[in-house]
């Protein structure tokens, strides 16, 4: 691709152009260069924060750039005059019509129209009217001609139409008189430009593309704009003037009247750089902004994972330490289970143990009470124990000088002293529950009198003994009632009571254990077991009141069958039933 540049000397924009062969855009088109796609942008958003600035500014521009219009919106043409803009910049949108902006009668005031990288196909005549617009850019659109009256636009002094679908040019481009910068280059069906542009006497850069370009010839193109002009110039018989010497007469510069040969420099460029660079600046700013956010985010995130992490750590942590929890605890009830197994195995064999021998006591009852269920048997055992008897208590001479009176009677007397108290032992709880409370609430004084009351209450009855022993009728009971205390049968049976009693215990302990430890067992046979052993005990009972009943007769026969006038008949029966061996001495003898 060739590039043409002018021999002219111009300011460092314009040399800085030449240098890289581009037109000045006005703003960076970074995604274009990064290959980036866009970001998701609000553009209806945008659109009215840019109208609301372009109204409240003061700033003679009017910026709707990436605005994501299609069409011009709505009177803004009429706007930009009422508010006095100077420059409307509509790029990078998508646009493929002005029409609804309005009239380009009412952009009479302005000196830039921007309305490149769009989607115009073609303008209107009436882009004629744009009487002070001195920079115009078309480029990057797809314009495929241009209306004739872009020739009455004498102000203008840049036009960039490239990037376009042009084939030719309008011979009426002849009248931009104060044109200074041409760029046609992209244009790929443009084969040759007019040779009316060399009218154009103060064009300081001419861009053409030379491998499109076939006239003028393409090793001219390469030359620069200097060697188009002056073959233009020889095609129309004009002679070449040099641009610089082709100056109106007045120019501003710096707003001073100067000749000609000093530097030009056009305001609204530096007016529209001057509103993009605060627009990049404000782009920038938002940016490192959003730098800063996204950095702020990331450490956030960064912390928030740390977080997360030291979580999952110490939950980790903490499953861990409860699964070794959960094991220590596992083992420990696996111990507990273990002892407590064999705790119950071993209460186990002592509640069969206590089973067993409930039936092995039932058997042996059950066995005894056969024994003396016979009557023969029966009969012969109460006769035997009548003939022992009156062989024990048969009266000699000698039992009456060995008979030692008191002690006989010392003997009876505690007896006698024991069986009341056994007698009274319900009473005197009672009784002694209630003296320990008032001694509780008595004074010292009242303590005493108890203790007093008691002795002498003790003493009398020792004395009322002593008194009663005197009485044969009183000896006779106190003989009786030791005769049933030494009875061997009596004795027996009192055994086997006790032995039922302590059974029935038993089995209530071994019934409460086994549902404490939820253990099946037959409760029929329990019942039965106890049933048994309360029926046994009940028999015995009965059998026990049989024995004294026995006894009692025996006694009547005893008093019966003694001599009249015999003294002391029953202190003798009485010494002489202590000093006799007790039964099961007799039988282990």
């Amino acid at each position: 691709m060739g590039i043409s540049t002018s021999c002219a000397k111009v300011g460092p924009e314009k040399q800085e152009i030449e240098e890289k062969g581009k037109m000045p855009f006005w703003k960076k088109d970074n995604d274009a260069k990064s290959n980036k796609p866009k970001e998701k942008v609000n553009y209806k958003a945008r659109f009215e924060h840019k109208q609301y600035l372009a109204q409240e500014s003061p700033e003679p521009v009017y910026d709707l750039i990436d605005c994501g219009l299609k069409n011009a919106p709505a009177g803004v043409f009429t706007r930009c005059k009422m508010l006095r803009k100077e420059a409307l910049l509509l790029q990078e949108n998508n646009l493929s019509s002005l029409s609804g902006g309005g009239s380009f009668s009412d952009l009479s005031e302005i000196q830039v129209l921007d309305l490149h990288k769009n989607s115009l196909e073609k303008l209107t005549e009436d882009i004629g009217h744009l009487a002070n617009v001195r920079a115009l850019y078309l480029q990057d659109n797809k314009l495929k001609q241009l209306p004739n009256s872009i020739g009455s636009l004498k102000n203008l002094q840049t036009l960039n139409i490239s990037g376009n679908c042009l084939k030719e040019l309008p011979l009426s481009m002849s009248g931009l008189v104060s044109l200074k910068t041409l760029d046609v280059r992209d244009n790929p069906k443009l084969k040759r430009i007019p040779k009316e542009i060399a009218q154009l006497r103060g064009l300081e850069t001419l861009l053409l593309d030379e491998k499109h370009i076939n006239y003028p010839d393409p090793e001219i193109v390469s030359k620069g704009t200097e060697a188009i002009m002056r073959f233009l110039c020889s095609e129309c018989e004009m002679d070449y003037v040099s641009p610089s010497e082709c100056l109106p007469s007045i120019i501003e510069t710096n707003g001073k009247e100067n000749g000609a040969k000093n530097a030009i420099i056009d305001p609204y460029e530096d007016l529209i750089k001057g509103h993009l660079e605060a627009e990049e600046k404000k782009k920038e700013e938002k940016k490192q902004q959003a730098i800063v956010l996204e950095r702020q985010m990331v450490e956030t995130q960064d912390r928030e994972a740390e977080l997360k992490r030291k979580s999952t750590k110490q939950k980790k942590k903490l499953l861990d330490n409860l699964a070794e929890e959960g094991t220590k605890m596992e083992a420990e009830m696996m111990k507990f289970q273990k002892l407590r197994d064999e705790e119950r195995k071993v209460l186990n064999e002592k509640m069969n143990q206590a089973e067993q021998q409930s039936d092995f006591l039932i058997k042996e009852l059950m066995d005894a009470n056969l024994r003396y269920s016979d009557p023969a048997k029966v009969m012969e055992a109460l006769e035997a124990d009548k003939k022992q008897m009156e062989a024990q208590f048969t009266i000699v001479n000698g039992d009456i000088e060995k008979l030692k009176e008191k002690e006989v009677l010392r003997a009876m007397q505690m007896m006698m002293e024991e069986e009341m108290q056994k007698k009274a032992t319900m009473k005197l709880y009672e009784d002694r529950q209630g003296v320990i409370q008032s001694a509780m609430t008595s004074t010292l004084e009242n303590d005493k009198a108890v203790e007093e009351v008691l002795s002498s209450k003790g003493k009398q009855q020792t004395e009322l003994i002593s008194k009663m022993l005197e009485d044969e009728k009183y000896q006779r009971e106190a003989f009786q009632a030791l005769l049933l205390q030494q009875d061997h049968r009596a004795l027996e049976i009192s055994d086997q009571m006790s032995m039922i009693q302590n059974e029935l215990a038993a089995l209530t302990v071994v019934e409460m254990k086994k549902r404490d430890m939820k253990v099946e067992f037959e409760m029929e046979l329990m019942g039965d077991k106890r049933e048994t052993l309360a029926k046994l005990l009940l028999d015995l009972m009965e059998k026990k009141q049989q024995r004294a009943d026995d006894l009692q007769k025996m006694m009547k026969d005893m008093e019966t069958g003694k001599e009249e006038e015999q003294e002391n008949y029953w202190l003798i029966q009485y010494q002489k039933l202590l000093d006799s061996k007790p039964k099961g001495l007799e039988n282990a003898e």
